[in-house]
């Protein structure tokens, strides 16, 4: 998005396992799309038993394990969160209450700008185009309401070795009186499936994530080191 604006995140305790957060930026930089990986042309849906949310991913790794077969995977669309300023911070929202009552707000100011909001389990996923061109009237409003929050110039900028730690403001919004914003993650996110169908998975229990998730790690980390030395 043409003027936007890439700040440090202070971000929560999501209260997840480890490696159903944004994982550590080991695999891919911020720019790396998940054609970088063999496997990403190969689509899958992850869903959350308790919720039944879903998410369409790119299949990175699999093991088999515990008598079934785990994957890690990156979503398709673009992971964001919500966000508010306090005391020149940006903090990130982990109260799931307040997120699902700004949801209405925020995917109303999405659509605006061409985006639609998604609930998905583990993050907020935009989908829609996120171009640096502003030549069409919805890059153009996006330019507009980045303008015009002049509140963000004091908040501390992400710097070149600090890349994968902060967030790009795509957009705000009232709610309340108070101001929140929309935020895309700039640190790569990667998350765990357990398999039910072929292209159906589940978000695994702790415990299974505790025995698979060091080996899809390895796995991952194994791949980004082929891909540094070709």
């Amino acid at each position: 998005v043409t003027g936007s604006i890439a700040l440090l995140l202070s971000p929560p305790a999501l209260g997840r396992h480890p490696f159903q957060q944004r994982a550590r930026p080991l695999l891919a930089s911020a720019d790396d799309g998940p054609g970088d990986f063999d496997s990403a042309d190969f689509q899958v849906v992850l869903r959350e038993p308790e919720t039944d949310l879903s998410m369409e991913c790119y299949l990175l790794e699999t093991t088999d394990a515990l008598g079934s077969l785990y994957a890690s995977m990156t979503p398709v669309d673009t992971p964001v969160a919500m966000t508010l300023l306090q005391d020149g911070i940006m903090i990130e929202i982990d109260d799931e209450e307040l997120v699902e009552t700004l949801f209405p707000t925020a995917s109303a100011v999405c659509s605006e700008m061409g985006l639609a909001l998604l609930r998905t389990p583990v993050t907020l996923t935009v989908s829609g185009e996120l171009s640096d061109d502003d030549s069409d009237s919805e890059g153009s409003a996006r330019e507009s309401l980045l303008n015009s929050m002049e509140e963000l110039d004091e908040v501390d900028e992400v710097g070149e070795d600090e890349e994968d730690e902060g967030a790009e403001v795509l957009l705000s919004f009232f709610h309340d009186s108070r101001k929140y914003y929309l935020v895309r993650l700039l640190e790569p996110i990667f998350v765990v499936g357990k398999q039910v169908q072929i292209t159906d998975f589940v978000i695994p229990s702790d415990d299974e994530m505790d025995a698979v998730g060091p080996v899809l790690e390895e796995l991952m980390q194994q791949n980004a080191e082929q891909l540094e030395a070709e």
